[in-house]
């Protein structure tokens, strides 16, 4: 009789914590408290179903991995590193652009203030964004030799500086906000690359 009861609270509580996850998402991200499950009910309260939310947190954990600094994951397709410096986007499965799944802001853009880098050209793929004005050693987050396009959103006149690792840091081009390019291949072959960025 106790173990059929024991059954019973726990699929109650399991309900009750299915039903409230949304909410949950919305409050614990910012501690970095978020359990999977709950995540994994935002990405299907987003329209995702349960193959492309495996695949997606899949992706996450990738991301993750590769992070030395260490980082967490704050919604279903979101990871920011531990020191705060760098924020990553994971598209959606079968998506080409990364929009987020948080519901907090739209992400299919750059936003205002912020240098964002993509994998992909014509701003496909991982979006990494940046907006702290010190120099970002992309190797630390997994992120090197990776940048096809960027979108430099920031403040008009603020300078985002490139370099690449040959034994040292060598300076490759600059970008004066607000500015993108679609494809660093176009004209300057420069597409994955870049190790390092100074965003302003």
């Amino acid at each position: 009789m106790i173990a059929k009861n024991a059954r019973r609270w726990g699929l109650a509580l399991a309900v009750v914590a299915v039903v409230a996850a949304p909410a949950q998402v919305a409050n614990a991200a910012a501690d970095g408290a978020v359990s999977r499950p709950a995540f994994a009910e935002q990405a299907r309260s987003a329209g995702l179903d349960q193959r492309q939310a495996r695949l997606l947190q899949g992706e996450v954990d990738k991301v993750l991995a590769g992070m030395k600094v260490g980082g967490r994951q704050v919604s279903a397709n979101e990871v920011v590193s531990d020191d705060g410096r760098v924020k990553v986007v994971i598209p959606v499965p079968g998506e080409q652009r990364a929009r987020s799944l948080s519901g907090a802001e739209t992400l299919a853009n750059c936003s205002y203030e912020y240098l964002c880098l993509f994998d992909y050209a014509h701003f496909g793929g991982l979006l990494t964004r940046l907006y702290r004005c010190d120099f970002v050693n992309l190797g630390d987050y997994g992120l090197n030799d990776r940048l096809e396009s960027y979108d430099n959103s920031q403040t008009t006149g603020t300078v985002a500086r490139f370099y690449n690792w040959e034994g040292r840091w060598v300076y490759k081009f600059g970008s004066t906000a607000p500015h993108t390019d679609y494809d660093l291949n176009r004209w300057s072959g420069l597409a994955n690359m870049i190790d390092g960025v100074d965003p302003c």
